[in-house]
């Protein structure tokens, strides 16, 4: 019952569909468990159960089976098709580091309830639903300029369909002054649908040039092209400026101080 408010997300202008679901989902495993009791009765009373009361509590649980079974294919195919709207744009810098920052969250401590699922999560905020999920590949860039491909992606009915429920993602962020600030989640405003709804960024840096990751990146983020220790997890790559190199991205005041601590051990077992 905790998912409960959630499924005005999923079919909004068919609301009974949340009832009529929960109702056959309670009546499927609450009848087996009368039937157990009946029997147990039974065998304690040696009383016999009747006949019509057998063969109704079957037939009952066999038309909420029948009705969950084609509302989850009638839920099903709202998320059959998936889309995207996608867009690339050339961040113009004044200088050879980019910094990323993450903008605060849209929901902050006020988080009415949540959901976590596939490293995301789906919390109400109001009448509104937000989404963490949000992910960014750092990648080399093929030309001399920074580059960010924005991908807002949905599920649906259809091509169409999709394509509706991804326009209607809010999300928010900002490009000025050799920065660039995202935000770790996004908005779905009360009465729309939910349909897995994904907002993948794909930041591409040129060779010979810095990004300045913050620490907190490991919020959104999911692959970076780096010519480092590849078993590092994502936390350990915030707080540092990373520089595009010919196999991928190094940290270069990492290196140094993987040099300083060796240098360290070397004189102190001398």
């Amino acid at each position: 019952m905790v998912s409960f408010p959630y499924t005005s997300f999923i079919l909004p202008d068919a609301s009974w569909t949340s009832y009529l679901g929960f109702g056959n989902l309670f009546f499927i495993i609450s009848i087996p468990v009368v039937i157990v009791l009946l029997y147990f009765w039974k065998y304690t009373t040696k009383n016999m159960i009747p006949n019509w009361a057998k063969t109704s509590l079957s037939l009952f649980w066999l038309v909420n089976l029948i009705s969950m079974s084609m509302l989850g294919g009638y839920v099903g195919r709202q998320f059959m098709t998936g889309n995207s709207i996608s867009e690339t744009q050339i961040l113009n810098i004044e200088s050879d580091t980019l910094k990323l920052g993450l903008s605060g969250s849209l929901i902050g401590s006020d988080r009415f309830m949540s959901l976590k699922g596939n490293g995301s999560e789906l919390n109400l905020y109001g009448k509104d639903l937000v989404s963490s999920n949000v992910r960014l590949d750092i990648l080399q860039s093929n030309t001399k300029d920074f580059e960010l491909e924005r991908h807002f992606t949905s599920r649906g009915s259809d091509l169409r369909d999709s394509e509706i429920h991804a326009d209607q993602i809010e999300y928010n962020f900002s490009f000025a002054n050799n920065a660039l600030y995202m935000s770790p989640d996004f908005l779905i405003r009360n009465g729309k649908k939910w349909r897995n709804q994904k907002v993948h960024f794909v930041l591409k840096v040129p060779r010979g040039k810095n990004v300045d990751l913050p620490d907190d990146i490991s919020r959104i983020l999911n692959t970076i092209d780096a010519d480092w220790d590849r078993r590092k997890r994502r936390f350990q790559y915030g707080g540092n400026i990373w520089k595009m190199e010919e196999n991928g991205l190094i940290c270069p005041k990492c290196e140094e101080e993987k040099e300083k601590k060796k240098s360290t051990k070397s004189e102190n077992l001398s």
